[in-house]
């Protein structure tokens, strides 16, 4: 973090009037975006909400997060003043005023938003809201806060408003029609499960009466036909209900799939696995609040309304009563809510950290087991999950304390009505008779009543899944320009003047690179870990785009090239390439329909694995499980290879992707890809496996140190000649014979 400046203290403190509403609690979606959060809570007390994905993108922040500095320029972007100020926790909080964004521990940033007795209200974007005593603060607080003043400039913007079933509907199409179908059968259901009262009204009016038994039978016909039709219309309305669940699932869920694969390699190196998943299991919390919660909702909707009217036309008392009832659970949910949002969000982003500790516990296992720390990485995954259960248990509480006293107001509701309806009598405002019929009708709109605010105290955090999903759907989709120039890899590949960092205002990876790849060269890149290496192999296929300069293919900028098409006509094997659970012909495939079992089989040659393929009992059908196991660390990356060969490409881009194998092996490979007719670019250390190379680049620090064939560069560049003694000392002999095409 850049160390912040330290301008005069102002001459007093904002003021406090404006500052003592709770903040709205912004939880991180990665590591990196705590400042990002912090600043968005921090702008939402004067009424600027700005969703995080828009300042993840203003502040570009990659691996590193968004500095001090970074944050200062967002803040002033949208019209604030910002000031850095040093100065121990007490100095700051007495004398700027509060919220401050606030550097905490190492590499964090979290909102000091109030004092309390005692102590201090924090919001961690990590966790949400806490309260510590001061001395317990002093030892997260790091010194450095930031203040926000509003201007003039600063526009107030409203935080994204969307109901569950708005969010629907953008993704089902024509579900007006589906929900008409649903909403009539269940109010259908509902009325005819109301008939049994009427009917019992009716036969106990009836005791002092003289009747045969025609009217029993009548009756025993009616209670047995009205039976029959409420099984059919709950079990039509339960099977429109199903279908319309799967259809939205689908439909969702292919959606956002759909929309993941658009989305830049970036976000996936940012987002751990885990939170994505949890996030994808927001479709179907979504979907069963619509159609479990919101309609039945509606539903209960129409009867209090129904009831309401029936009991105005008697008494307007117990019509006055009837709304203060529902009134004081309204007013108890609208309090909840807020906190029950707060916790709902911290559930679930908890979650999100538990999944991800799971996902990367069971991807590992193989190096725990190797290293003997089952019980610490099962100690580090219990310590996630039971803050997810204390958060869990937290809003459960909430939650039971809620439908406790709705459940009160429920059972106190029809005695509270009686006694009303006894003064009603005793005034000579109603008969007896009527006094029991609107008593009866009052009673039941209470249960609807209840019903409605049950639901809602379940919707309150619907809108914590929206608003996930939305983090995902809001992301921007990756420009691959289907509509560009269908790539044309007979021609050279230039980068000019390139450079790249992972953020705006971070340290640059590369830096001014000017390099043209010709068709059909073998192209060497080497040099010190960490100076840009891979950065520049997913530049070559627009994989990221650079920060400064240009890539074009021939005459032609890669900005006006379809990307997708370069691609298909590209193979490239990365440092992590692995396989995946299925045949080796589907691993060697993936998708690619038009690769032949013909191709396969010469791309595994080629790779140097088809022999070993054909031993196998099942050949190209030897089922592989989850990222390809079943083969050696040799095996998967030739697999890998193959994968990368079996379509022609005309380029191929090799990051490490030998470093598995031997040196004969490592031989027979580049033996084989020298007969191909394709442009090679080759990321190594191993001296075996660039000394052949036409030209070799040597960046370091992000930078061309130089450029030329292996024999020229020995005597040109001593740093050079000092990287390659490096390797010789490291790298054993395998006797790599000079490589020549056929």
């Amino acid at each position: 973090m850049s160390a912040p400046t330290r301008p005069s203290r102002p001459s007093r403190p904002l003021g406090a009037s404006a500052r003592r509403r709770s903040l709205p609690v912004v939880l991180q979606a990665t590591t990196t975006e705590c400042g990002l959060a912090s600043l968005a809570m921090v702008m939402a007390r004067d009424g600027h909400c700005v969703p995080l994905h828009e300042l993840r993108s203003r502040a570009g922040i990659g691996r590193d997060g968004a500095s001090l500095l970074v944050l200062k320029r967002l803040a002033e972007e949208d019209g604030y003043t910002a000031r850095a100020f040093r100065g121990g926790l007490g100095s700051v909080v007495d004398g700027l005023g509060l919220p401050l964004v606030a550097a905490w521990d190492d590499a964090h940033f979290v909102v000091i938003e109030r004092t309390v007795r005692g102590g201090l209200r924090v919001i961690d974007p990590a966790i949400g809201r806490t309260t510590m005593t001061m001395q317990e603060a002093s030892t997260h607080f790091r010194g450095v806060v930031l203040r926000l003043e509003a201007t003039p400039a600063v526009e107030r913007r409203h935080p994204r408003r969307q109901s569950a079933l708005g969010f629907v509907a953008s993704f089902v199409p024509s579900i007006g029609p589906k929900l008409v179908v649903i909403f009539a059968l269940s109010i259908l259901t509902a009325f005819i499960a109301m008939l049994p009262a009427a009917l019992t009204s009716y036969l106990v009016d009836s005791l002092g009466m003289t009747i045969g038994s025609r009217p029993y039978t009548v009756m025993a016909v009616v209670v047995a036909g009205l039976s029959l039709l409420h099984f059919t219309s709950s079990a039509l309305r339960s099977g429109v209900i199903m279908w319309f669940e799967k259809l939205a699932d689908g439909e969702m869920t292919a959606s956002l799939l759909g929309h993941l694969m658009r989305l830049p390699l970036l976000f996936f190196q940012a987002r751990p696995a885990g939170d994505v998943l949890i996030r994808f299991s927001s479709i179907s919390y979504v979907r069963d609040s619509l159609s479990g919660r919101i309609l039945p909702m509606l539903v209960d909707l129409v009867f209090v309304i129904v009831y309401s009217t029936l009991i105005l036309t008697w008494s307007h008392t117990h019509l006055l009563v009837l709304g203060v009832l529902a009134a004081v659970q309204a007013v108890a949910i609208l309090l909840y809510g807020p906190r029950a949002k707060e916790l709902a969000d911290q559930e679930v982003n908890e979650m999100s950290r538990t999944q991800s500790v799971m996902v990367e516990a069971l991807g590992g296992m193989e190096t725990t087991k190797a290293l003997g720390t089952e019980e610490q990485v099962l100690a580090g995954w219990g310590g996630t999950y039971q803050r997810q259960l204390n958060l869990s248990a937290r809003r459960q509480r909430l939650d039971n304390h809620l439908a406790a006293f709705l459940s009160t107001v429920g059972f106190a509701g029809p005695a509270i009505l009686l006694l009303v309806g006894v003064h009603e009598v005793l005034a000579d405002r109603l008969s007896l008779g009527q006094m029991l019929a609107v008593n009866a009708i009052a009673a039941a709109a209470l249960t609807p009543i209840q019903q409605i605010g049950m639901n809602l105290q379940v919707i309150q955090t619907v809108r914590v899944h929206l608003n996930r999903l939305h983090d995902l759907l809001d992301e921007e989709v990756e420009d691959t320009h289907p509509e560009g120039i269908p790539a044309d890899l007979g021609r050279e590949l230039v980068l000019e003047e390139v450079s790249y960092s992972y953020t705006k205002d971070g340290q640059e990876v590369l830096s001014e690179v000017g390099l043209t790849i010709r068709p059909g060269e073998f192209l060497a890149i080497v040099g010190p870990s960490g100076s840009g290496k891979s950065t520049l192999s997913r530049i070559c296929l627009g994989l990221v785009e650079p920060t400064r300069g240009r890539v074009r293919l021939g005459d032609t900028p890669l900005s006006d090239v379809d990307l997708r098409s370069l691609r298909r006509q590209s193979g490239i094997v990365t440092q992590g390439s692995t396989g995946f659970a299925g045949s080796i012909r589907a691993n060697v495939r993936v998708g690619r329909s038009w690769v032949t079992d013909e191709d396969v089989v010469r791309a595994l040659e080629t790779a140097a694995l088809g022999e070993e393929v054909s031993r196998m009992p099942l050949g190209l059908d030897t089922p592989l499980g989850e990222s390809g196991q079943g083969l050696s660390g040799g095996q998967l990356q030739r697999l890998a290879i193959a994968r990368a060969l079996a379509g022609s490409p005309g380029l191929i881009i090799f990051d490490e992707a030998t470093s598995d194998l031997d040196g004969p092996a490592e031989a027979t490979v580049y033996a084989s890809l020298a007969a191909l007719e394709a442009t090679r670019v080759v990321i190594a250390h191993r001296l075996s496996t660039i000394a052949h190379a036409d030209r070799i680049l040597f960046l370091v620090d992000g930078r061309v140190a130089a450029l030329g064939a292996h024999e020229e560069l020995l005597v040109t560049c001593p740093d050079y000649a000092g990287f390659v003694r490096s390797q010789m000392v490291r790298e054993p002999d395998h006797s790599f014979p000079a490589v020549t095409g056929h």
